[in-house]
């Protein structure tokens, strides 16, 4: 038997052949750069070597030469015939450099953080759109206009206005009316017909349809000034109990009761504070509507059911409610001797 015998494959290959390369010369930034360039020697593998020397955006490098129309970029494919070129000075390198691109980046970053943080016009037209619905809710439960009666021998029909628009925005009333969800359409005044307490037919308020109008007396019998406030804002109340109740029951009655008690807890002007800083003000120059009760607050009581107590002491003159105010407001003032 012959054995034929075969030389065993060397493990160790033999190395590739070294790289052929080239020096790309051309001019960036006013000086001369030259870079080495692999095979094959193209434009696109010179672009690609000059981003890395340089810091270039690979993306954003050209490189122009003279009389040529149309520069080279990465994705040339076109072979470089002179790679040194005349020491480079006939081709010109552009491109954004990786530095300012990041800080612009970095720059875009922060406007957008800071941008979230600002509101658009969108979101000033949503928060606009937001704020007229909330708004229009908590409107839609008040008086929808005013008026006066518009008569010479009447007096001050713009003072008259002022004292319903003081009722319609009295933070008691307003409570109430949108607790209750109601709306009237118009708060009117009332010709004061017949004297108060003394006279067999006398109104002092009347409530048409259930808040379609709400008619109230605010002149005082002489016609000469208007009604105690307070005594007019309960008579508010008393009417406003008629958008439920037509009659004076007992279901009226609760309710009135109710909204009287009601009004004083949602008016933030009844608070101890208020009332203590409204009386030194109000001591030497009582408004009008502050004037001395003449007994309507009676006739009030009377019409929804509820016991009569007028005080027969009350001023019947504006230097006597300020008398009786400041010696009032003296007494509730007054400090403690001390021992």
């Amino acid at each position: 038997l012959t054995h034929q015998l075969h030389p065993m494959p060397s493990s160790s290959s033999p190395p590739p052949p070294p790289r052929e390369t080239s020096v790309f010369a051309a001019k960036y930034a006013g000086a001369i750069v030259r870079v080495r360039v692999d095979a094959p020697h193209t434009y696109g593998a010179a672009c690609e070597a000059l981003a890395r020397e340089l810091g270039l955006v690979l993306g954003t490098v050209r490189v122009h030469e003279r009389g040529r129309a149309q520069p080279h970029d990465y994705a040339s494919n076109v072979a470089i015939a002179d790679q040194d070129d005349d020491g480079g000075r006939r081709r010109m390198v552009t491109g954004a450099r990786c530095a300012v691109r990041d800080a612009a980046e970095a720059h875009a970053e922060a406007g957008a953080r800071v941008e979230r943080t600002i509101r658009g016009f969108d979101d000033d037209a949503r928060r606009a759109r937001m704020m007229a619905s909330t708004s229009s809710a908590m409107c839609a439960f008040t008086f929808e206009h005013f008026g006066a009666i518009e008569a010479l021998d009447m007096g001050d029909k713009f003072a008259a206005e002022a004292l319903l628009r003081r009722l319609g925005s009295d933070p008691g009333v307003v409570g109430v009316m949108r607790k209750h969800k109601w709306r009237v359409g118009k708060l009117c005044e009332m010709p004061p017909e017949g004297k108060v307490g003394v006279s067999e037919f006398c109104v002092l308020g009347y409530n048409t349809n259930k808040g379609q109008s709400i008619h109230l007396r605010l002149r005082t019998d002489d016609m000469r000034g208007f009604r105690d406030y307070t005594t007019i804002r309960k008579t508010l109340l008393h009417e406003l109990a008629h958008n439920v109740f037509s009659d004076h029951g007992e279901g009226f009655k609760a309710l009135n009761s109710q909204l009287n008690a009601e009004c004083n807890a949602l008016d933030w002007k009844r608070s101890k504070d208020s009332q203590t800083m409204r009386r030194a003000m109000e001591v030497y120059e009582p408004k009008f509507e502050d004037e001395p009760s003449n007994g309507a607050m009676a006739a009030t009581k009377k019409s929804s059911g509820s016991r009569v107590g007028a005080s027969s002491s009350a001023a019947s003159t504006a230097e006597e409610v300020r008398a009786k105010r400041l010696a009032l407001f003296e007494h509730k003032n007054e400090t403690t001797p001390q021992e």
